[in-house]
């Protein structure tokens, strides 16, 4: 069964967003997690997925009662199983954008163009 989100969740570099998704379809159709095998359960060049945590409680989201009435309703260590579509937008660079990357970057450009041919030298 796919899931799509009304609004997209959109991440700058180096940020990082914790996500609770409630479903409240019976039996093995609601959201699944496995047992963490790693601290990160997903790892490329754009996105990082880290373990977390199940939530097995009734109809009502955040709550503290299991499914089953007693214990605990949150299960740690847990790794989302299924599949994730994402995409990214690259940001491309000229001289009116140049203050909206970081320093480092900035300092990168400065120097490429500090390099870049001198057409009066021999």
């Amino acid at each position: 069964i796919d899931l799509e989100l009304d609004t997209p969740i959109m991440l700058k570099p180096g940020e990082t967003r914790a996500i609770y998704i409630h479903s409240t379809l019976d039996g093995d159709e609601a959201i699944v997690y496995d047992n963490r095998r790693s601290h990160r359960t997903h790892d490329d060049d754009t996105l990082t997925i880290l373990s977390g945590r199940a939530h097995v409680a009734s109809d009502a989201p955040f709550s503290s009662t299991p499914i089953w009435g007693w214990g605990n309703a949150w299960r740690d260590n847990r790794s989302f199983v299924g599949r994730l579509s994402y995409g990214s937008v690259f940001k491309l660079w000229n001289p009116q954008t140049h203050m909206s990357f970081g320093v480092d970057f900035q300092r990168m450009v400065r120097v490429l163009f500090m390099l870049q041919r001198n057409w009066d030298s021999p």
